[in-house]
């Protein structure tokens, strides 16, 4: 690992409390546990039902009328791991996991009512959250080989009391990915981050909690190679080990403390780096109003890939820039999705995406004047910024 200085004094505590030493408060976190093997679609059930055979110890439907799925070895042909209706897919961990629809991607053969149509899975802790303590809050995802949609984000949501979620009604779930889109398949990706109780939090919901009018949802390809497929026209995840562990008490800040700068530094291939503190990635290169990287971009992306290896719990954000020339609409869109073919470029290679953003601000932040054409080259760029730690 290569060297790197940090400067601080605030959140040390934090730091004498690994996570791993704390009992997951999450009962049955990797779905292991269970009533009957799966022989049929929407196995995870809600106990109100009348024959709640097939359900998952300790995990229950949300709302009570949806038909989350359960995978395990033991089941049927179709409801096994890691090959299943859904895909190809092995366990993150152990041997099981559930399956939910994040969203209906097309109408199709569906009536705008069924695009409403997600599913969420909820749990109760084995204890209540403590006030003023943090936690860390972490699952695991991927997006199932036949789905041809892909969300923007899979959260989770703490409560005190059961919350059965509604169609068409957003929610503000604490847990949250990376901005950006869950759409590399037949690949895990960890969800977590640090949350700070409020007290008594004793439910654990996870699913899609964005409301139909401003849901993020995408196609995948264009490919109908698996159209008849249960699980085409549909985001589909795959869920697995869920956890939810007490760091320590949330550090109290005093007035001095909150004016103290700290400063970090990292050492790379890049020279000195400091969080917040955009650096050009050069020799980043597209076709004329494309998105793809060309392959001339691999060894400065190789440069940017072992930076992120070494410091292996660094998060930065992407962001893409371009000219005045077009529209600024369509300029701040091409220059997202070259961002976004950046951040895949990484998670191909192995980066979790949930420590990669991706934005595109077009024309609106040039380095130079857009008059000549030495200015518009420059201005046409790909930036990246190490991005603080969350306390």
């Amino acid at each position: 690992m290569k060297p790197y200085t940090i400067f601080f004094a605030v959140f040390s505590l934090l730091l004498a409390s690994p996570s791993s030493q704390a009992q997951n408060l999450v009962q049955n976190p990797g779905f292991e546990e269970y009533e009957q093997c799966p022989e049929y679609l929407g196995s995870v059930r809600s106990y109100s039902l009348q024959k709640p055979e097939g359900i998952v110890y300790h995990w229950l439907a949300n709302p009570s009328n949806c038909t989350p799925d359960y995978f395990h070895p033991c089941g049927k042909r179709l409801f096994r791991v890691p090959k299943n209706l859904c895909g190809e897919m092995p366990a993150h961990e152990g041997e099981a996991y559930v399956g939910i629809i994040a969203r209906i991607g097309e109408a199709g053969i569906y009536n705008m009512q069924d695009l409403y149509y997600r599913e969420h899975i909820t749990t109760k802790l084995r204890d209540s959250l403590r006030q003023g303590y943090l936690y860390k809050v972490s699952f695991w995802v991927a997006l199932s080989e036949y789905a041809n949609f892909a969300v923007g984000n899979i959260s989770a949501l703490l409560t005190d009391k059961p919350y059965s979620i509604k169609e068409n009604e957003a929610h503000q779930a604490q847990i949250n990915a990376p901005k950006g889109w869950l759409d590399s398949k037949n690949q895990w990706v960890e969800i977590t981050d640090t949350l700070e109780a409020k007290g008594g939090e004793r439910y654990l919901t996870i699913g899609n909690f964005e409301s139909y009018k401003n849901h993020q949802i995408k196609k995948t390809t264009q490919s109908t190679e698996y159209i008849k497929k249960f699980n085409y026209n549909r985001a589909y995840y795959y869920i697995d080990m869920v956890s939810v562990r007490i760091l320590g008490k949330a550090p109290i800040t005093s007035p001095p403390l909150l004016t103290q700068k700290i400063n970090i530094t990292f050492q790379s291939d890049f020279g000195i780096l400091e969080i917040g503190k955009p650096v050009i990635l050069k020799n980043i290169y597209f076709d004329f109003d494309k998105a793809e990287l060309l392959p001339a971009s691999l060894p400065e992306l190789e440069k940017l890939r072992n930076f992120l290896e070494t410091q292996n719990d660094t998060k930065i954000q992407i962001t893409g820039h371009t000219d005045s020339i077009g529209t600024a609409q369509k300029n701040t869109e091409l220059s997202r999705q070259r961002a976004e073919s950046v951040v895949k470029y990484l998670t191909q290679k192995g980066i979790s995406a949930t420590r990669l953003r991706a934005e595109g601000l077009g024309e609106s932040k040039p380095i130079q004047s857009n008059e000549k054409e030495e200015g518009r080259q420059q201005n046409r760029r790909v930036e990246f910024v190490i991005l603080p730690k969350s306390p």
